[in-house]
């Protein structure tokens, strides 16, 4: 049984030729490959003339069916069986495969955030940072020269073993004997060497290389951190080696140096300022004994950042869940208007006999280029050995 067309060539022909413009304009822009990176259509003309008009009747089985309320059609192709339609979908269970999909996503995304990024992740990334700097350093230690280990220890100052050498003598003896027995002190309690040095200059190194050496080559603890301070061009260094390179963090070395001790050279308050740094020393390493972060952070600020965190992983998880529930959702609707002709078009039919491009204007976009970032929270010495630390002026 079939059914006689209840659509006239009036209303068919204007869709029939917007789908042969579409296709024909598709077909032309196939064409223009070489040297174009993209391509836009600014306008377009087409005429067609001598067209025939035909009725065909194709084996095409529709099938009508209600689902809550809801009418739902389906074809099938009656040469290749093929199906199309709108198939129902169960909104509850859709919604609710979603909801579990994104709290599964946003679970397994917050655990990694806080694991990498969190309250523990500074301390994650400088491990991981130490590891490698410390399979670099082992390189380095195999490959340099016996004559470069030589001439580095010639030219850094002998610390006599003292914790605090003041070469600059900008501390009273007093002064020198109180800071010496706090540092001290900390040492035996953490079982890590703080030490202080001044100088009149750093020579040829930078405070960086002066202070690194500095304790490399005097047999120094292993784990143990250095403050050097240069008096000629007013420039501090603070390195550390070891275990000190966790438990001085890069917002450690800030928070104690830029907002506490550098304020009191400032005002040449030498004493002040190593007071200072002996006492932050210790308050850093006794929180870093017991797990804690330096300075400490307020329940506040933990829970607002576990609050932005999640906010994050949600939004990711939302946007995942949301591409992956649409693709599926559009598998149970495979009805697609079709603004082109192209399954109409024998293949090789069309030939383009004439074409040419004319150039109407180019477009120059220019952006900085971006500098480089060589900033590391871990160094390699000249000794080969790996340390962390900041410095600064003042």
């Amino acid at each position: 049984l079939s059914d006689k067309y209840d659509v006239g060539v009036e209303e068919s022909l204007p869709r029939a030729n917007e789908r042969i413009r579409n296709s024909a304009v598709d077909a032309l822009r196939k064409t223009v490959t070489a040297g174009y990176s993209s391509i836009t259509t600014k306008n377009s003309g087409l005429n067609t003339n001598k067209g025939i008009n035909r009725y065909a009747l194709y084996p095409v089985w529709i099938l009508n069916t209600t689902y809550k309320g809801k009418k739902h059609v389906f074809i099938m192709n009656g040469q290749t069986g093929k199906m199309a339609g709108d198939m129902p979908i169960n909104k509850g269970k859709f919604f609710g495969v979603g909801l579990g999909v994104t709290a599964a996503i946003t679970t397994v995304l917050y655990i990694i955030s806080h694991f990498f990024f969190g309250l523990e992740g500074g301390n994650i990334m400088n491990k991981f940072m130490k590891i490698t700097s410390v399979i670099f350093a082992l390189f380095l230690i195999m490959s340099v020269s016996v004559t470069a280990f030589a001439t580095a220890e010639d030219t850094t100052p002998d610390s006599d073993g003292l914790i605090v050498n003041d070469m600059a003598d900008i501390l009273t003896d007093d002064e020198e004997i109180e800071i010496v027995n706090s540092l001290y002190d900390t040492m035996e309690k953490y079982g890590m060497t703080i030490v202080l040095v001044t100088t009149d200059s750093t020579g040829e190194k930078t405070p960086e290389q002066y202070a690194d050496d500095y304790y490399d080559y005097n047999d120094y603890y292993n784990d143990g951190a250095v403050l050097m301070v240069s008096m000629s061009d007013r420039k501090w260094h603070f390195s550390t080696k070891g275990k000190a390179i966790d438990a001085f963090t890069d917002n450690t070395i800030e928070y104690i140096f830029d907002e506490n001790v550098v304020e009191y050279f400032k005002d040449d308050d030498w004493y002040g300022g190593f007071s200072c740094y002996a006492e932050m020393a210790d308050q850093c390493l006794n929180a870093y004994s017991n797990g804690e972060e330096y300075p400490p952070v307020s329940a506040f600020d933990v829970w607002s950042k576990r609050a932005i965190y999640f906010a994050v992983c949600l939004g990711i998880a939302f946007i995942i869940t949301l591409i992956v529930m649409l693709s599926v959702k559009s598998k149970y609707k495979n009805v697609r208007f079709n603004s082109g002709a192209d399954d109409y078009m024998v293949n090789g039919s069309f030939r383009l006999k004439d074409s040419y491009d004319a150039f109407l204007y180019s477009t120059v976009t220019r952006a900085p280029k971006p500098k480089e970032n060589n900033s590391s929270s871990t160094h390699t010495s000249s000794s080969g050995s790996t340390h962390g630390g900041g410095g600064g002026s003042f």
